[in-house]
């Protein structure tokens, strides 16, 4: 089968995917929502015709998506995340980057400089939570308070009003309120409007696997300061790279076998495919990718009962390696030993890899940086 490209067949193909699978609890939504390195696997052929009008399509259908989040669904991936054995899930995450970050942030105070925290896709404040909640214990409640006030600016950047309403009444009780605490009630694919240079820390707690096109890690990289340090906590795995691997979700799924056949030839998808991709993964890679085949099956027998498809499936996820590779080609150094050699706040930190399971990358935190170009104007604490 030949790859398809024109608009045409690109917004038909979407549409036969969204027949397949409207009478699931869990629905994929627009195959453009995949990483865009995978789009081949789809039979999609990405070129400069087609490249914006799929990024544009993309985004669309992240942006119809958050706006029906809430409790219900937050409840339902938390019981699906436990059912699948993945401990406490996005608590995890926020953990080890708030640990990983207050490390940093220790090394590269010296007394005069504010903080500016960017917090992509801040949801109800988790992160940014989880972050003074660490300095808390690493400090002791009255120096980590004095602290956060004098050298601590939080930038919450979050679609939902609502959810920003949410974050901050838990940041305003947090016994270590900020300094100052903004709210920007925007996408987070919305970060391009952010000023150049603005933030010593962009951290982001599973956000950027929303992210179908790289081009959000290079407009990362300009809003930070020459020695600003992005910090990454996110979700892991390959469920997303070929269709082949969605036929045991939609089983799981209970779609009627007419409708898993169309899948099956519209997708060009063989018996053996799976076997044949699985052979070309790391140990690590397939136990990631039989987790999240756990986890999404759990999640669409607890959103059964709800009737409401307001999950999609069909998301940026990706390979931490492929991840990795991206945040290099985008400016930032990842390496460890450079990082130790170059930037003052990586010097106690013996890896900036952090996993939550020894075995799989699939709970994941990273850290890269700018490496310093020389002086910059500090903005001084009060």
């Amino acid at each position: 089968m030949q790859p398809i490209s024109s608009i045409r067949e690109l917004e038909a193909l979407d549409r036969r995917l969204a027949y397949l699978a409207k009478d699931l609890s869990i629905r994929p939504g627009s195959i453009f929502r995949i990483a865009c390195q995978y789009l081949g696997n789809w039979g999609i052929e990405l070129n400069e015709t087609n490249r914006k009008w799929i990024e544009a399509k993309s985004v669309e259908s992240y942006i119809a998506e958050w706006k029906y989040g809430g409790k219900g669904l937050d409840d339902a991936i938390e019981r699906a995340v436990k059912r699948a054995g993945l401990s406490r899930g996005n608590f995890d995450l926020n953990t080890m980057l708030a640990e990983m970050t207050v490390q940093i942030i220790l090394s590269m105070h010296d007394e005069k400089r504010v903080f500016r925290i960017c917090d992509i896709g801040a949801g109800a404040g988790s992160t940014s939570e989880a972050l003074l909640d660490r300095l808390a214990t690493v400090m002791g409640e009255e120096t980590g308070r004095q602290f956060a006030r004098r050298f601590i600016e939080l930038y919450l950047v979050e679609p939902s009003m609502v959810r920003l309403s949410e974050a901050f009444v838990k940041l305003e009780g947090n016994k270590l309120k900020p300094k100052n605490c903004e709210l920007i009630c925007a996408p987070h694919t919305h970060i391009g409007r952010l000023r150049d240079g603005e933030f010593d820390f962009v951290i982001s707690s599973a956000v950027f696997h929303h992210m179908s096109f790289p081009r959000y890690l290079s407009q990362t990289r300009q809003k930070l300061a020459e020695d600003g340090v992005m910090v990454i906590g996110d979700w892991y795995h390959l469920l997303c790279h070929h269709p082949a691997y969605i036929v045991p979700l939609l089983l799981a799924l209970e779609i009627s076998p007419e409708k898993l056949m169309l899948f099956k030839h519209i997708f060009n998808v063989d018996e053996g495919d799976e076997a044949r991709i699985d052979a070309m993964l790391t140990p690590q890679q397939l136990d990631s990718k039989q987790k999240a085949l756990l986890y999404l099956a759990a999640l669409g027998e607890e959103m059964r009962p709800v009737n409401n498809a307001c999950f999609m499936f069909l998301e940026a996820l990706e390979s931490f390696g492929d991840r990795k590779r991206k945040i290099k080609e985008a400016g930032f150094e990842t390496d460890i030993a450079a990082l130790r050699k170059e930037h003052k706040g990586f010097i106690s930190l013996t890896s900036n890899v952090r996993r939550a399971y020894p075995n799989n990358d699939i709970t994941s935190v990273i850290s890269a940086a700018r490496v310093p170009a020389g002086k910059r104007k500090l903005k001084m604490a009060v």
